[in-house]
């Protein structure tokens, strides 16, 4: 358990902002999720709840078989 690590690994140069993201990109991409959860969401309420014309497209379907 005294073994050291290998100089490759212990000598890597970081950058002193390493950062990915700058505040106002971080806004931007909460603002983008917010909207996507938005479209998500209504899209599950569409499917939670079908529409008049698709119940009565299905219901002339089935009385077509």
């Amino acid at each position: 358990m005294n073994k050291t690590l290998h100089q490759k690994l212990t000598s890597k140069y970081h950058y002193a902002n390493s950062c990915l993201f700058t505040e106002t990109s971080k806004y931007d991409i909460i603002a983008t999720q917010a909207q996507d959860m938005k479209i998500l969401q209504l899209a599950i309420n569409d499917l939670l709840s079908p529409r008049p014309e698709a119940i009565n497209r299905i219901l002339e379907m089935s009385r077509m078989l």
